[in-house]
């Protein structure tokens, strides 16, 4: 059974959560008493559980059901740390002007180094509407040149140090594509 639940760690550190859920189920009919084969089979349905639920908000906020898609990625991110919901549900509130609310949640993103670039891209947006162009230029300046989002921060940041406050929907769409990065391994592994 130990043999079975080591592959099954391998596995599911891999992201092979079909093998790692064989190999789970395989040391808990070898061992019935052993507590965490069963635990690492509920974690697994927990990982998907939140995986489903991420989708379906993603797919509120692609229809534009902003207001759906918010209540989802709370939900998410309040069972446990979701930086890629945080950031959803941030870029879902600055569409929706609630300004506060969305830098919170951008915050919450930026920690995550894999979604930083566009916290920091959003944060820009939103310094940007408040009238901050240096705040502005800051956040677009830190958007990591190894992001897709890199030549539009940049372009921002020229244009946030020479116009101060103004509108940017002309220079970049205010829509994130949900699909682009955000896998099921940025959700918190149970």
């Amino acid at each position: 059974a130990l043999e079975y639940l080591a592959v099954g760690d391998s596995q599911r550190q891999a992201n092979a959560r079909a093998t790692a859920a064989v190999a789970y189920r395989t040391a808990a009919a070898l061992d019935p008493a052993n507590a965490r084969a069963r635990e690492a089979l509920e974690g697994l349905c927990e990982e998907r559980k939140r995986e489903e639920q991420f989708a379906e908000a993603s797919r509120l906020m692609e229809r534009g059901d902003r207001r759906g898609a918010i209540a989802m990625f709370a939900r998410l991110r309040a069972s446990a740390p979701a930086p890629a919901a945080s950031l959803l549900e941030g870029i879902c509130r600055y569409e929706l002007r609630e300004d506060a609310e969305a830098a919170l949640r951008l915050a919450e993103a930026r920690a995550d180094p894999q979604l930083a670039s566009a916290a920091e891209l959003f944060g820009g947006l939103l310094a940007l509407r408040e009238g901050n162009a240096a705040a502005a230029a800051r956040s677009f300046d830190a958007v990591g040149a190894d992001s897709g989002l890199r030549a539009a921060a940049a372009d921002l940041a020229g244009l946030s140090r020479r116009e101060g406050r103004l509108t940017v929907l002309a220079a970049i769409e205010s829509g994130y594509d949900s699909n682009a990065d955000l896998t099921s391994s940025m959700l918190p592994q149970q």
